[in-house]
């Protein structure tokens, strides 16, 4: 039934009664697919190079790096 709605909202978008049916998942949708910030993007990027080098059978020395609450793992090709 969702599905249907969905493709109904799509064919009449101006539709008042399926505008507001449909605006609670717009606005959970708007809030969970912001870009990555920078910091979050080099996070991925490092943790991307470790599993690459893991995966390719390198050796990885790792340790740990504490901000915070938040622990960070460091990767470096030995």
């Amino acid at each position: 039934m969702a599905y249907e709605v969905i493709k109904l909202s799509g064919k009449k978008p101006d539709h008042p009664v399926l505008r507001i049916i449909i605006a609670p998942g717009l606005w959970l949708q708007r809030m969970t697919t912001r870009p990555p910030l920078d910091d979050q993007i080099e996070v991925a990027l490092r943790a991307l190079q470790g599993a690459l080098r893991l995966e390719s059978g390198q050796k990885a020395v790792c340790g740990y790096l504490r901000q915070s609450a938040s622990e960070i793992i460091i990767c470096s090709k030995n």
